[in-house]
């Protein structure tokens, strides 16, 4: 079992950490008294989404400072954690947390779409985390922090038991797809729209504003859960480029924690309030780790009252790649998309996420 380990783990690095970028070990380098301390706190920040308990935190700094454990160890107790376990991750998250938690980075298309179609293909989620882990990258990351990374024989041979293994489901490159976004909600016509979503077992983009997250944390987690996408549409739906960059930077990272707070799963995808944006909010997507999703169809249902209107006016300018701008916010859309999703189906559209269409397309 080992031997066959290290094959499949020498087989897939050469192919897959050829996509990689180099890392550099200053940037993680922290000037922290403790720096094994940094390693485990950063290890809860990336893989858990959350600031460490101290109990926890002193456990694995213990553990990892008598040399129980190794980087690579620790790495493991925390992917492989119940509270990961209960994420329900599908593997396109899966395979974007071990980037950020064991190469300090996030994704680059080639490569995650090699991880993603290993997945697919059988290969077990420890195998590509064993990719990961033996990568120069996290040796290197575990220098910064004066950890040694450790050998695969100081691991467990395998995931623990049960572990739930490929989540997700198949997407053809070679066929026309879509993207489905809603924005402004949640609002109490939100489910509406999921229940017809499920009807037909697709998925979509949400685009939530911050200051309805509060009162909307159960249909939230219901969209999460269903494997829709949840993402970022700022607080309180104001033009960021006319605020300053404290506050615009405080609109879109207060709606990021209110997001994580319900899912454990910080958002990807970032939409800017009417699409208004600058060099400057570019900026603090970036640094928040979001992409920037506009849209190529608006399907006006903000203004138009009629659905049959709607759905004539975005069948008419749908295209492969495509992203439609819809609303959560008003009756007309559950019954624009009751017309649109069963016509675009008719048509061969798959319909993804922004973020599989971004890494698609």
């Amino acid at each position: 079992m080992r031997k066959m380990t290290k094959i499949i783990i020498s087989a897939a690095l050469a192919t897959a950490l050829s996509f990689s970028l180099i890392f550099s070990p200053a940037a993680v380098a922290s000037s922290a008294n403790d720096p094994v301390a940094e390693f485990v706190t950063r290890l809860y920040q990336t893989a858990l989404s959350r600031q460490p308990d101290p109990a926890g935190l002193e456990y694995w700094v213990n553990r990892l400072k008598s040399g129980q454990i190794s980087g690579a160890g620790a790495a493991y107790g925390f992917i492989f954690s119940e509270e990961m376990k209960n994420k329900n991750l599908t593997n396109d998250r899966y395979v974007e947390i071990l980037y950020n938690t064991l190469l300090g980075r996030r994704s680059e298309p080639g490569g995650k779409i090699y991880w993603l179609n290993n997945l697919r293909s059988g290969m077990s989620k420890f195998n590509v985390f064993l990719g990961f882990a033996f990568s120069a990258e996290f040796s290197s990351l575990c220098a910064a922090y004066g950890i040694k990374r450790g050998d695969v024989d100081h691991l467990p041979s395998s995931a623990p038991a049960n572990w739930p293994e490929s989540t997700d489901r198949l997407i053809d490159p070679s066929k026309p797809m879509i993207a489905l976004t809603f924005d402004d909600g949640p609002t109490n016509f939100t489910p509406q729209i999921l229940d017809v979503l499920a009807a037909h077992d697709i998925l979509a983009t949400f685009f939530l504003q911050g200051n309805r997250i509060e009162k909307n944390k159960s249909t939230i987690l219901r969209a999460f859960l269903e494997g829709h996408e949840i993402a970022n549409h700022s607080w309180s739906h104001n033009d960021l480029t006319a605020m300053t960059a404290s506050r615009a930077s405080a609109e879109v990272k207060d709606t990021c924690d209110a997001i994580t707070s319900i899912t454990g799963v910080p958002p990807t995808s970032f939409r800017p309030p009417y699409g208004y944006t600058d060099s400057s909010v570019n900026r603090i997507a970036a640094e928040l780790g979001l992409d920037v999703v506009m849209w190529t169809v608006n399907s006006q249902d903000y203004s138009i009252k009629d659905a049959a209107e709607i759905y004539d006016r975005t069948v008419a300018r749908v295209s492969n790649g495509g992203i439609i701008l819809m609303h959560d916010i008003q009756s007309v859309t559950v019954e624009a998309i009751k017309l649109l999703i069963p016509k675009l189906l008719e048509e061969g559209y798959q319909f993804v996420t922004v973020s599989e269409l971004l890494l698609y397309r």
